[in-house]
């Protein structure tokens, strides 16, 4: 088996824990570790699917002989044109927030693969030392006027301008981040992108394109830059007011999610609700971990199975 043939079945084993099948483009922008052109890509995944060892439907790969997988994701799109519609409304609405700065789409729908029970996940990027006001402002947005729903406003992922590269530098995060779609902020969006350029170890291949179903907003908003002004001037006049309620409020959040998972041990806490002045990553059901241990079981069964090395 070949190097790219080997990167073409880890690409297809990580995209299988989703259901997610890809198109030839897709598999050869998100090949894990194997720097090729295109046509590479296409004649591997050729010779592949005519061993059997992978499958293909209406211009979709995947690991199982299972069509119904693609026919989900065909339908996902098309649902997905309304979610995307959702998502820009909500955009439109957080970009009032104070010290909000940038707004992108991760998870599902990002990635376009998506059903009716699916969220609408947000990655939301804060002025440098108000991340937790900013935070804290929209959590109780969604808890007083959205009834604490999520599905359309899940905010689980925070980072201040100061501190845009990512900590987490694995095989999840890397394809969680070249699948981020803006929707508020493309200046800071390319920023972001150039600050987590280690993106390219683990995909080669990744390239920026074009962000369809959504249009990004560039547009400030006058109640935001009002309402900053309000704070920064007549709660700030010392100069380090602000900086301090910043800090309470994330050592607030901490006590609160010792209090709700008291049988984490501090490491697992601090992996699934991290809490520093620039970062917040609120994961419940550490999901991150779940998925790249299911990845290295499947590639080394696969592999096993086939008698890989």
């Amino acid at each position: 088996m070949t190097d790219i043939q080997k990167s073409i079945v880890k690409t297809l084993a990580y995209f299988s824990i989703f259901k997610h099948p890809l198109r030839i483009d897709e598999l050869h922008k998100f090949l894990l570790f194997k720097e090729c052109s295109l046509d590479e890509v296409k004649d591997e995944a050729v010779k592949l699917k005519e061993s059997k060892k992978i499958f293909e439907f209406d211009g979709f790969f995947q690991l199982e002989d299972k069509r119904e997988w693609v026919e989900a994701r065909i339908k996902g799109e098309r649902i997905a044109s309304w979610f995307w519609e959702v998502a820009k409304f909500m955009a439109h609405v957080m970009k009032r927030f104070p010290f909000v700065r940038g707004i992108f789409v991760s998870g599902a729908l990002a990635k376009w693969n998506i059903s009716m029970r699916s969220d609408i996940d947000f990655f939301i990027i804060t002025k440098r030392r108000r991340l937790w006001m900013a935070r804290s402002l929209l959590i109780g947005f969604k808890k007083v006027f959205l009834l604490n729903k999520r599905k359309f406003f899940c905010l689980n992922y925070f980072i201040s301008d100061d501190h845009l590269e990512i900590e987490d530098k694995n095989i999840f995060t890397a394809i969680e981040i070249a699948t981020l779609k803006p929707v508020f902020n493309l200046e800071l969006y390319f920023e972001f992108m150039r600050a987590n350029s280690w993106v390219r170890k683990f995909l080669p291949n990744y390239y920026v394109d074009g962000f369809p179903g959504s249009t990004v907003s560039e547009r400030k908003s006058f109640f935001q830059m009002f309402s900053e002004k309000f704070f920064e001037g007549i709660f700030n006049r010392d100069g380090d007011l602000l900086d301090k309620f910043d800090i309470a409020l994330m050592k607030k959040w901490e006590r609160i999610w010792k209090v709700r998972y008291p049988n984490l041990t501090d490491e697992e806490r601090d992996l699934m609700f991290r809490c520093r002045p620039y970062l917040s990553k609120a994961h419940p059901n550490n999901f991150q971990n779940f998925v790249l241990t299911n990845y290295d079981l499947k590639v080394h069964s696969i592999f096993t199975k086939w008698g890989v090395k």
